[in-house]
This record gives C-alpha cells, structure tokens and sequence, in this order.
C-alpha cells in the first residue's frame, strides 16, 4: 500500500543512514518534534523523486540506481505542485544524470527563452552589419531578462522543497543552483517505468 503525504502535524520522515546502500531501502524511522517537514535528510544528495504515471512525485531514501526497483510503500508523496515544478522535474528525469541539466535547456522547457532569431525590421537607411547587431542586442536582453526569472523561479522551488524536506546545515546551498552553465539540483529524479514483471523501476522512459 502506497504511503501518502502526511500532514504538517504530523511527524518528519528521518530518512537515515546518509549514503547507505541503495539495496537497503528499509522502512524509514520517524522521528524528532512535531514540524511540518514531511521529510527529514542529512544531504540532498541523499534523495531521489520519480515520478510515476499519473505525474505524482514520490520521494525516496537511499536513492536507488537507475534501472534498479523503486520501492514505492517506503516512499512520500510530494505535493509539489504547478507547471514550474513539472518542467523542471521533466528536465532532469529526461537528462543524462538525472540531477544536473543545461541552462539553456531547462530556459527553454519553462518557455523563458528560445534561441530563436529575433526578427528585426529591415531599414533601407541603415548601414552594412547594424540590422545584425540589433538582432544580437535584442537576443543578449531577453536572455538576461530569462536568467533572472530562472533564478527567481529557482529560488521559489527551493523555499517550496525546504518546507517539505529538512536537511542539514548548508545543505540549500545545494538544492536548485544555477552555476554557469548548468544547474544542479542536488537530488535526482527518473521516471517511475513497468518492469518485465511489472514492479516499478527507477528508469529514465517517460512512463
């Protein structure tokens, strides 16, 4: 039988050892006063999320290996909920790592940004290379303008997550962040797929 989310009265999940097996999904102690986390973590990297086919958001310690069975009883459901959350949580089940996706990728996933080009009216009068560079200033704004709302959605799913999930000190410092070139989230996420036998598997297909 599937474990719901619990209520903020309820007790925090203590999802524990830190980095145990992933063949040791056990049954997670509860534990600590009463909060409104549904769980509790020492580090991000500690969690993973499928995401099952009726577009729920399980949350599971140890993360289990790609591939490897998804012990959906010893999981929370995660009330995350709105297209932000969707799209990022598609990003990364769809990537290579499943924690960690371009920016320009995931830019483009939330509708911020497309590397389109810009059309810009054509003007008789105007010199050799100038209709170019007007296209490049216009493309070079709407990607600033497009980081600075990833970053402000970023900031959001974090604070959203922090009031589900407890974790140790420092830890927000590695949920969500954007650095460079890409952003991490700190945990990983795949779908939740059929096996031969029709046990759940942390796999990557869409389910």
């Amino acid at each position: 039988m599937c474990m719901k989310a619990r209520s903020a009265s309820q007790k925090p999940q203590s999802l524990v050892p830190p980095y145990p097996s992933s063949q040791n999904q056990s049954e997670p102690n509860l534990q600590g006063p009463d909060t409104g986390f549904l769980l509790q973590i020492d580090h991000w990297s500690d969690l993973a999320i499928g995401i099952d086919e009726k577009g729920q958001y399980w949350a599971i310690t140890p993360p289990p290996e790609q591939g490897e069975l998804f012990k959906k009883a010893h999981a929370i459901e995660l009330p995350l909920k709105g297209d932000r959350w969707r799209k990022v949580l598609e990003t990364l089940a769809e990537s290579e790592s499943g924690h960690r996706v371009r920016r320009a990728d995931l830019l483009q996933s939330l509708g911020y940004f497309s590397p389109s080009v810009m059309l810009v009216d054509r003007d008789s009068r105007a010199l050799p290379g100038e209709i170019e560079h007007a296209q490049i200033q216009a493309l070079e704004t709407r990607f600033n303008v497009a980081r600075k709302q990833l970053t402000m959605t970023l900031a959001d799913l974090r604070r959203e997550l922090g009031n589900l999930v407890r974790t140790g000190k420092n830890s927000s410092l590695k949920c969500l962040r954007a650095d460079g070139d890409f952003m991490d989230a700190g945990f990983r996420v795949r779908y939740l797929t059929r096996g031969s036998n029709e046990r759940l598997v942390f796999g990557t297909s869409k389910a």
